[in-house]
């Protein structure tokens, strides 16, 4: 079962597509992960998260080159699936520091 959980993975499929895959249920895909019994297929899912995301980036390159690409769906796809996030930062003018000033109105 972990050499099949990993080749789901690899293909690109979510770990609850690799659960109906597998023919189980979500509790137990999940329960198995924690099981130190189980690390040969907490071990497999592991690798095949690292090589779902590795397909899934290969298929927004191939895309790019290919021209038809919708580069919104698929970053939302990659936020969801691998917990990518834009960065924002703040800064000052310029990219300086960021100047914060307390103004208080009324009596103290």
């Amino acid at each position: 079962m972990p050499a099949l959980a990993k080749k789901y993975l690899a293909e690109g499929y979510s770990k609850e597509a690799t659960c109906g895959l597998l023919g189980i249920r979500k509790q137990t895909f999940y329960r198995w992960l924690d099981e130190p019994d189980k690390k040969d297929f907490s071990d497999a899912v592991e690798e095949g998260e690292a090589l779902s995301q590795k397909w899934w980036e290969d298929r927004g390159r191939d895309a790019c080159k290919d021209g038809e690409f919708n580069g919104t769906v698929w970053s939302m796809n990659m936020k969801n699936r691998f917990g990518w996030r834009d960065k924002q930062e703040v800064t000052g003018p310029e990219g300086g520091a960021l100047v914060v000033q307390v103004v208080r109105h009324g009596d103290e």
